[in-house]
């Protein structure tokens, strides 16, 4: 998404956000040559393979005319920031902002998420486009940004709720994930690490005949040194089995969105505390991804009578980790370490239930 490096006293920050302006031209472009080639296919063509090739374009070209419809971005460089909104391919225009004509930067929020506001010094406010679920993304690119421009830095978050779980996350450990893949055997593994050292895995094993699960290492050496701790089966009637050792540790209950972009999860501990994990993405294929995971039923996930008993046994719901970035690697951001094998667990879950479609790194 972006680089910065250091250079005298302040760092330079050289990042893009949103969509490219080029994108409406070849986007509009692309999109009418989609539409056009599956029309010729069904109407000169008229053979039923026809009308599904012919159909799959058409509905193709349409998608890439609504996405390339309204551009919005931001690219943030030393000499400035150069911000970019298109309506309808080509209403709109661009604004450079020198570094002189900015105000501050402040963190805000939206639905749930953490964005970046620049206050230029004409009174002017602009929200840049990208959005992140951990706040040490978001303060990440305001703090070298004002440093940058020598600027203030601040925050504006309006959710009250939002800004408990920011105080939190702040001060949260910090994880890698890196996703693997060996052969169809070993399966799938989403190695965890910190500092470059291994704090354990978990092993993903999707198939039809064999059914699709799941093995989690209980300690940092991973599943060579410590075994599974954990294991984990889809079932074919929907949820997810769980065992501990030998011991049936229940189930995972999971509620999926149509679409595919947003799954809930749902389980117990053995002391019989709630925990759930909400996983979602704006991208069809779930990819960047972010994961948020609760003590508890945070509003607007099960049913209210679920959720007031829970809050009325152990308290409203608390964010303890959030997971966010790209599938090939992302971060894990714990503010406790008590909920890091819940982490892992619920990372597999999501690995059997709605695995996002991704390329390896390094492929």
């Amino acid at each position: 998404m972006g680089a910065s490096s250091e250079t005298g006293e302040h760092p330079v920050v050289e990042v893009e956000f949103g969509t490219s302006p080029g994108f409406r031209i070849w986007g509009l472009l692309g999109g009418l040559a989609l539409i056009v080639a599956g029309v010729a296919l069904i109407v000169y063509l008229g053979r039923r393979a026809s009308f599904k090739i012919g159909g799959a374009l058409t509905v193709f070209g349409l998608i890439l005319l609504w996405r390339s419809g309204r551009v919005k971005g931001a690219q943030i460089s030393a000499q400035g920031t150069r911000l970019w909104t298109y309506t309808g391919w080509f209403f709109g225009g661009e604004r450079f902002v020198l570094p002189r004509d900015i105000h501050s930067i402040a963190l805000g929020d939206n639905k749930g998420k953490f964005t970046m506001i620049l206050h230029l010094r004409d009174g002017q406010s602009h929200t840049l486009p990208n959005e992140w679920a951990a706040i040490k993304d978001a303060q990440h690119y305001i703090d070298q940004t004002a440093k940058m421009y020598g600027v203030g830095a601040g925050a504006e978050i309006t959710d009250e709720k939002l800004l408990r779980e920011a105080a939190e996350l702040l001060k949260a450990e910090r994880f890698f994930v890196v996703p693997r893949y060996s052969t169809r055997a070993d399966g799938e593994r989403l190695l965890f690490e910190q500092d470059d050292a291994p704090m354990g895995e978990v092993r993903v094993l999707n198939g039809i005949f064999q059914g699709s699960k799941a093995e989690i290492a209980d300690g940092p050496g991973g599943l060579d040194s410590n075994g599974p701790r954990w294991r984990l089966q889809k079932s074919f009637w929907g949820g997810l089995s769980v065992k501990d050792g030998a011991i049936d540790a229940g189930k995972i209950a999971v509620s999926k969105a149509f679409t595919g972009q947003r799954c809930e999860l749902q389980w117990t501990d053995p002391q019989k505390k709630a925990w759930s994990a909400v996983f979602t993405s704006d991208e069809s294929d779930r990819d960047p991804f972010s994961m948020k995971l609760y003590f508890g039923l945070p509003e607007g996930l099960g049913k209210r009578g679920a959720r007031e008993r829970m809050a009325g046994q152990q308290g409203e719901a608390v964010l303890m980790a959030v997971v966010d970035g790209p599938a090939n690697a992302f971060t894990v951001d714990v503010a406790d370490e008590r909920v890091w094998p819940w982490v892992r667990l619920a990372l597999a879950a999501i690995w059997l239930e709605r695995r996002p479609d991704f390329k390896f790194s390094g492929e």
